[in-house]
């Protein structure tokens, strides 16, 4: 019941669970731990991909080799192929050779030689120069 001047009565207000300072501590504990523990992986990640066999760890060195005595390096060759003597064959392609590329410029290639003409016409005046408007 209310009398004159006071106020009413609030409902109650479910409690809602405070956290404490501990609790607090816990979480950014955890959250530190786990970044932690990301980042040591992604260093052994990336040195097990950068890892180039070099290593100076006695474990590798103690431990005998499986694979072939020579691992040297082979690299597959491609036979080279005779070159071509016939303009046909040469035009539109690439040179398989020095030699095949001076023999399509020598014998292929059609320069225009100036020839001689017995009569000289007189050479025309120079071209009048473009006049600017303002």
């Amino acid at each position: 019941m209310v009398t004159a001047g006071e106020q009413p009565e609030e409902p109650p207000q479910p409690r809602r669970p405070r956290q404490t300072e501990r609790q607090k501590t816990n979480i950014a504990m955890v959250a530190l731990i786990a970044f932690a523990f990301g980042v040591f992986l992604h260093g052994c990640v990336a040195l097990s991909i950068l890892d180039d066999g070099s290593g100076s760890s006695s474990s590798r060195r103690d431990t005998p080799s499986i694979g072939p005595a020579s691992t040297a390096a082979v690299s597959p060759t491609a036979t080279r192929l005779p070159d071509r003597t016939s303009c046909a064959e040469i035009q539109g392609t690439d040179y398989r050779s020095t030699a095949e590329r001076d023999f399509y410029r020598a014998n292929c290639i059609a320069t225009a030689v100036p020839s001689p003409s017995a009569t000289t016409s007189p050479s025309p005046g120079p071209s009048p120069s473009p006049t600017r408007r303002p």
